[in-house]
């Protein structure tokens, strides 16, 4: 892929799980989404959240992870693309 592409792309995903997480995940903690980032292939796209407080990371990531399917159903309705990244969804230290 060509690197504007990939930072555009990425900068969508960013925005788009961003809005689907918030939608899906539960009020007892905050969690956003801080940067996502493409291999060179695009195949493979890690999104990168914060959860507050930190005392609900373990849960919060626990529910990120559980609706990585859905979320990539979602991207799948929402993007053009012929192949949607995996996601992997992980906690930013």
């Amino acid at each position: 892929m060509r690197p504007g592409r990939d930072r555009r792309l990425a900068s969508l995903i960013k925005r788009l799980a961003a809005e689907f997480l918030e939608r899906e995940i539960a009020a007892e903690f905050i969690l956003t989404v801080h940067r996502t980032t493409l291999d060179a292939a695009g195949r493979r796209a890690k999104i990168y959240v914060t959860i507050f407080p930190d005392s609900a990371a373990a849960k919060g990531m626990s529910e990120a992870r559980r609706l990585r399917r859905p979320l990539q159903l979602f991207l799948r309705s929402q993007l053009d693309l012929k192949t949607i990244p995996y996601l992997d969804i992980l906690l930013e230290r």
